[in-house]
């Protein structure tokens, strides 16, 4: 494996090159085990080299880096704010008038029940509601 080994009075000693050990460097270090390099994933050695197999949702040499599931595409309607969750999900956040799984149903304000001790809700032109009481 490309050691080099020099003699000694009752045998030889070998030095070993990087990745190598053993009495004869027959045996290839596992750097896996002995650093494992890797945040969010699993080690993998490969032709002597360390690679990480990243976790879903991470990235990265040593898949150190979250990925942005929405940075590629917003899937949430009426520009509601997409949010990102581990492993794979993206969640939009719809605020008051809209619900649904991409903020597509739009809802009023008075669908909200916002009008207490019985009182009836009257939805306002512009963008508001007022409530009746009785």
């Amino acid at each position: 494996n490309g050691g080099s080994c020099t003699p000694l009075q009752d045998g030889y000693f070998c030095y070993c090159k990087s990745g190598f050990t053993g009495l004869l460097c027959e045996s290839r270090i596992d750097e896996c085990a002995a650093q494992n390099p890797c945040q969010q994933g699993s080690c993998i050695q490969e032709s002597g080299q360390i690679k990480c197999r990243c976790t879903a949702g991470w990235t990265g040499q040593y898949c150190e880096a979250q990925l942005d599931l929405c940075q590629d595409s917003n899937p949430c309607q009426h520009d509601h704010k997409c949010r990102g969750e581990l492993p794979s999900t993206r969640i939009c956040d719809c605020g008051l008038k809209h619900r649904g799984e991409h903020c597509e149903k739009s809802i009023t304000y008075c669908q909200l029940e916002p009008c207490l001790n019985n009182g009836t809700c009257v939805e306002k032109f512009a963008d508001g509601y007022s409530c009746s009481c009785q």
